[in-house]
């Protein structure tokens, strides 16, 4: 087995959704990495007391609430070691720091304009994220159901395939030079597979997945969100994106860190 190359930390219950996100992008980047867990302080007992020492020793001043950490393999003398975490914290700057340290392993299209496309939708993840923090609490106002029904038009667009959507590759805007290699992303559109690419998981993909997740569970829920109104179902295209992940013949590894 290759030695590991990457150390993440997430919470031992994998609650925390931006932990879990730096985990399904791991699985997905094919790169070898081990984990170590520690225990949120909303769930912490006495019988946890070896993996806070284990923790604290690893990542001398680091707050285990503060997860995920990163740290790259290092070598110190003789032996390997693991370097400081890194200082990227949000999910999409960690897949950048990883991509350009790892970069036969990044997610992203070779094609100029493929890439700037992937990107362009990973610039909108946060406004997704904001928007759907909005409208968790209780019913949400008018703004911020607003809010949240463009951010997630927005990716349905793209993964619909909807002419004349805001994010709709091979428009005007966003241009399309697929080259035709799948395994790099350039592959037709309109191909079978369930992801933004096709039949392998691109970067947008692997953050997008675990976020739906979040707001197929917490939007409608009676008590978190109160919008039954805004679930899942509404946006068809991502709804199928997630039940295809979730399949191990389609989402393969990524299926097993996705809930069911």
């Amino acid at each position: 087995a290759l030695a590991p190359a990457v150390r993440l930390w997430h919470d031992s219950a994998a609650w925390h959704p931006f932990a879990n996100q730096v985990w399904l992008l791991l699985e997905a980047m094919q790169l070898p990495y081990v984990r170590g867990v520690v225990p949120l302080s909303s769930y912490r007992t006495p019988r946890d007391a070896e993996k806070l020492a284990a923790f604290e020793a690893a990542l001398p001043g680091a707050r285990p609430d503060g997860v995920p950490y990163v740290q790259l393999a290092a070598r110190k003398g003789n032996r390997s070691d693991w370097g400081p975490p890194l200082r990227e914290k949000s999910a999409v700057d960690l897949l950048n720091a990883l991509s350009a340290r790892f970069p036969r392993h990044a997610l992203l299209p070779r094609t100029p304009r493929r890439r700037a496309y992937a990107s362009a939708l990973l610039k909108q993840y946060p406004a997704l994220q904001a928007a759907m923090y909005g409208v968790l609490g209780g019913p949400a106002t008018a703004q911020a159901q607003a809010a949240y029904i463009a951010a997630m038009d927005d990716f349905e667009g793209a993964y619909s395939r909807e002419r004349g959507a805001r994010f709709a590759l091979g428009s005007n805007a966003f241009p399309d030079d697929g080259d035709g290699d799948a395994a790099q992303f350039g592959g037709p559109v309109d191909s079978l597979g369930p992801f933004l690419f096709g039949g392998r998981a691109s970067a947008v993909d692997v953050l997008l997945l675990p976020m739906l997740e979040r707001c197929e569970a917490n939007v409608p829920d009676p008590v978190v969100g109160g919008n039954p109104h805004l679930s899942l179902g509404r946006w068809q295209a991502l709804s199928r994106l997630l039940a295809a992940a979730r399949h191990p013949g389609v989402g393969g590894s990524l299926a097993s860190v996705l809930s069911d």
